[in-house]
């Protein structure tokens, strides 16, 4: 695939990041708030450098693609996928969602749609996130999406790592369609 499409999910579009965004990215990427279970947030600089590499790699072969959520009034978020530099034919997901739709299932519906077009449409083998062990709500999140999880102490960045291969989601979406 050759650049990012928009993406539809039951409540939100998945638009495309465009420039116009910048005031969204660095909103959400330079919030101490939003940014504790992301590493921290990004100084000045840090979100210039990420939000440019983010739109240009938007119109490139897969590597990161990134979108905007959008509610239908307003944009209420950021959610991505980049291609993992570490599993063969994976890549990362991720989400940060303005404080005022948190606990709303936003991340859920998001996440749920993005792992499905990494499948469907990326043809990826596997997609895989991390979140620290104090994050509870990712934990919550990502078991309710069906990935596993894989406690790892013994690097430099301990944490859940998860993962779901598409063997795994196609065997949901089986189950669910019987349903």
């Amino acid at each position: 695939m050759n650049s990012v499409k928009g993406i539809e999910t039951k409540r939100f579009n998945l638009r495309p990041l465009k420039q116009s965004d910048k005031g969204l990215f660095y909103h959400l990427y330079q919030d101490p708030f939003l940014c504790i279970n992301l590493g921290g947030a990004l100084s000045d600089e840090q979100a210039e450098i990420a939000f440019n590499v983010s739109l240009k790699k938007n119109h490139q072969i897969f590597e990161r693609f990134t979108w905007t959520i959008w509610d239908g009034e307003q944009s209420i978020g950021i959610c991505s996928l980049v291609k993992s530099k570490v599993v063969a034919n994976a890549s990362d997901l991720g989400t940060v969602i303005i404080e005022e739709y948190h606990a709303k299932g936003v991340a859920k519906e998001v996440l749920a749609r993005i792992t499905d077009y990494g499948f469907e449409e990326l043809g990826l083998d596997s997609l895989v996130g991390w979140s620290y062990f104090k994050n509870k709500i990712s934990e919550k999140l990502m078991h309710s999406l069906s990935y596993d999880c894989r406690q790892v102490f013994d690097t430099d960045k301990p944490g859940n790592y998860w993962s779901l291969t598409h063997s795994q989601w196609a065997k949901i979406k089986s189950e669910e369609s019987k349903i």
